[in-house]
Order: C-alpha cells, then sequence, then structure tokens
C-alpha cells in the first residue's frame, strides 16, 4: 500500500487524493491517512516505504512454515538479491 502511495504521488496525484487511497486501504481515518502522506513525503524515508512494502512481499513466503528460523538466519548472514527470493534461491546450488 505504501509503495502504491508513493507511486501515485510521483505520478503527479494531488496529496488529497493520496490521502483518500491510503485511508481506503489502511483504514485509519483521515488524520492517520495525512500521517502517513507526510511520512512518504521525506525524501529518503518515502522511497524506504516502497523498498519496505516490497521487501515484505518477499520475504513473507519464505518466514512461513517449519523452516522460517533457518530462512531468517540465512537472511541476516548471508547475501540476497530480490531475484533469489522470487525465484526460491538455494545458496548451495549455485
Amino acid at each position: 500500500m505504501f509503495g502504491n502511495a508513493a507511486l501515485l504521488l510521483d505520478e503527479g496525484q494531488s496529496e488529497a487524493e493520496v490521502i483518500r487511497y491510503i485511508a481506503r486501504y489502511k483504514p485509519r481515518g483521515e488524520n492517520g491517512a495525512a500521517n502517513y502522506l507526510q511520512w512518504l513525503t521525506r525524501p529518503v524515508i518515502g522511497y524506504g516505504g516502497l523498498i519496505y512494502d516490497c521487501g515484505k512481499r518477499l520475504m513473507k513466503p519464505w518466514l512461513q512454515g517449519p523452516d522460517k528460523q533457518m530462512h531468517f538466519v540465512r537472511f541476516l548472514t548471508e547475501r540476497w538479491l530480490p531475484s533469489h527470493l522470487e525465484r526460491g534461491y538455494d545458496k548451495d546450488q549455485v
């Protein structure tokens, strides 16, 4: 959701339109949506929100199931690229 809101801002949508979008998909009222918008409009943080959303989407399947602890340790100790997460990368097979 944050990534989409950041892209809407980047495409020139008005702040009011982006606030409505945020309020629709992250129901916390207009004030909560305005706070998210303020967070997104900070140069470095706005991109961080986009990256966080993408990373969460890519890592979530790996952090479920019986091997989630092993995968978590691997995330902290090995180098990973987004393409590795999408295709089921196994460092031992490379």
